[in-house]
């Protein structure tokens, strides 16, 4: 069962989190081309219980009245990538588990088990990071995986089960 509300939290987190920049070390994978998607698999990782997490800045879900978030191409803005477009983003969970995932670093919803989230970011560099917490066993990771997403396309992040 598709969960629309955590698929609306996506697709709103995105769109705000599109100027905003993660800092990582690595560079963005380049772009293979425009009009050809990219999809990029990620095995998940054991993580550590009780230990500090530098891939999550926040998972505040209320809105902040004060906040100004500039709009997106679409809806009269600009991008924060060369030219006026932006890069589709789609979640492709291959596991039984629900996973939190963040968008440079800011929660943006829940993709559900076995399910599929989508979204829109600015083109451009972006760094998705997944987390499934456990109850019985420690939590399970994936990423951060930095990429660039070119203008007009779509970008995949398959998560799986580790090996």
């Amino acid at each position: 069962m598709i969960n629309l509300r955590s698929i609306a939290t996506l697709v709103a987190f995105l769109l705000v989190s599109m100027f905003a920049f993660a800092q990582v070390s690595t560079q963005p994978k380049p772009a293979t081309s425009a009009n050809k998607p990219q999809v990029v698999k990620d095995t998940a990782k054991t993580r550590g219980a009780d230990a500090a997490n530098p891939n999550i800045k926040t998972t505040e879900t209320k809105n902040d009245s004060r906040q100004q978030v500039p709009p997106p191409a679409n809806k009269g803005g600009g991008t924060r990538g060369a030219g006026p477009y932006q890069c589709g983003i789609h979640v492709d969970n291959h596991t039984g588990w629900r996973i939190d995932i963040y968008a440079d670093g800011n929660y943006a919803g829940t993709v559900n088990t076995w399910g599929d989230a989508y979204g829109i970011t600015g083109n451009g560099p972006t760094t998705l990071y997944g987390i499934a917490h456990f109850s019985d066993a420690p939590d399970l990771e994936w990423g951060p995986t930095l990429f660039n997403c070119p203008a007009g396309s779509v970008y995949t992040w398959q998560l799986n089960k580790p090996q």
